[in-house]
């Protein structure tokens, strides 16, 4: 679904979900609805097909102009399976989730964390994956602060196979156990995603069942 500012066209017909009303237009391959509050319009829509199908919101791309979003989705569950954040100023936005909201991955663009708010984030606990491109340079001893982790250099790089099918070589990394048992690499990677270098969190054993000491 995309959100956009248009012009409603003359020919649309009325629709109701509950009190709301809104207008809709479709030619049986596309379909456009025209609300008078277009971000309301898109909970409103989202909310009641969400309702219909009994399911969760699986991913969420964020912003700093995001604020409302989050607030909304912090509301209807406890958890949410990928977090992308996206244009810079979004240190904000990460403040906003509970501390018991569960992120299980966490994707970042051109993101303005800092050692410190990837050690918060550690710390919570609540994700397995972590994909965060970062501004500046990374105090891996600050990153890992109070997470009693290892730097670990290996001769051989190891790799990592990740569920969207790709794998990450991990040469040197931070490793800690936590609270649950299960192994935690935290690294930087060079090539990154899309060839940016970016902070990466990984929880093993990976996609295709390795473990941390295979």
């Amino acid at each position: 679904m995309q959100l956009a500012w248009i012009r409603m066209p003359k020919s649309v017909e009325d629709r109701r979900i509950g009190d709301i009303a809104f207008g809709f237009n479709g030619d049986g391959n596309d379909y456009r609805t025209f609300w008078e509050d277009p971000i309301a319009g898109a909970f409103t829509f989202i909310s009641a097909l969400t309702d219909l199908f009994e399911t969760d919101i699986q991913g969420v791309q964020v912003s700093s102009e995001s604020k409302a979003a989050v607030d909304w989705i912090i509301r209807r569950q406890n958890s949410i399976d990928t977090l992308t954040y996206y244009n810079n100023n979004v240190r904000e936005i990460e403040a906003m989730w509970p501390r018991e909201f569960r992120r299980r991955c966490i994707v970042g663009t051109d993101t303005d964390f800092t050692s410190e708010d990837l050690n918060a984030m550690l710390l919570r606990g609540d994700s397995n994956r972590m994909y965060l491109d970062v501004q500046g340079e990374l105090n891996f001893e600050i990153v890992t602060r109070e997470l009693n982790a290892t730097m670990v250099t290996r001769e051989v790089p190891i790799t990592y196979s990740t569920d969207s099918g790709w794998n990450i070589t991990i040469g040197t990394s931070w490793d800690y156990r936590k609270q649950d048992g299960t192994m935690v690499s935290v690294f930087f990677d060079e090539e990154g995603i899309n060839i940016y270098p970016m902070f990466v969190m990984v929880t093993w054993p990976d996609s295709q069942e390795n473990t941390y000491d295979s």
